[in-house]
């Protein structure tokens, strides 16, 4: 199967090799290289030969015919930059001048209903104390994926209801900006963890619900 990286002219895997050298993601690589290949084609000119009409009447075919989303038309920009700014180095602001990035619709989340949360909450954790109270902290404490794969048993203050987020506290002790996040932890979510607690024999106080 033919792809941008298959045969690539010596423009092209000079900007391959520009994108590698800056510690660009294999599939950010991929997609900038896929973009000026895309824009080369369309234009049927070397993209190094090309000015600001060529780009805007490409990003305006990207918008209006084939209905490109916010997302990828922005990341066809971010393309454009990195290779006429940062590859070629050229001054990319009159080559994009009177481009306006386009905005994503702002999502509106839907509230879930009080039977579509015990719903989630119990589905295949019947008869499994671990499992419920881990999806009950991880959802009544807001948790992110990073923080709820490294919460501990000890990280759970019973007696005050709280949670201390582990991952965060390591990040702010090792100085990469997180810092220690302290989450409440009362009501179904303490008798939960303390019948797990109770059930791993390390229960020292009985919660009540």
């Amino acid at each position: 199967m033919k792809t941008t990286h298959s045969n690539p002219t010596p423009l092209r895997q000079k900007f391959i090799q520009y994108l590698t050298l800056n510690r660009k993601a294999e599939r950010t690589i991929h997609a900038y290289v896929g973009y000026i290949y895309d824009l080369a084609r369309c234009t049927k000119r070397s993209p190094e030969l090309l000015g600001p009409e060529d780009l805007h009447g490409w990003l305006y075919g990207l918008i209006t015919e084939r209905k490109l989303s916010p997302s990828t038309v922005n990341l066809a920009i971010n393309a454009l930059r990195a290779f006429y700014g940062g590859f070629l180095r050229r001054e990319i602001e009159p080559l994009l001048s009177q481009i306006q990035r386009p905005k994503r619709p702002a999502l509106v989340p839907r509230p879930y209903s009080i039977g579509e949360i015990e719903r989630l909450l119990t589905v295949g954790t019947e008869g499994n104390l671990r499992a419920r109270a881990f999806l009950m902290t991880v959802y009544g404490g807001g948790l992110r994926l990073s923080e709820a794969t490294h919460i501990q048993i000890k990280d759970l203050d019973l007696k005050f209801g709280h949670l201390a987020t582990r991952l965060s506290r390591e990040r702010a002790v090792r100085g990469l900006g997180g810092r220690c996040s302290n989450h409440h932890f009362g009501g179904r979510r303490v008798l939960a963890c303390g019948k797990w607690d109770w059930a791993l024999g390390q229960l020292t106080t009985q919660q009540s619900y």
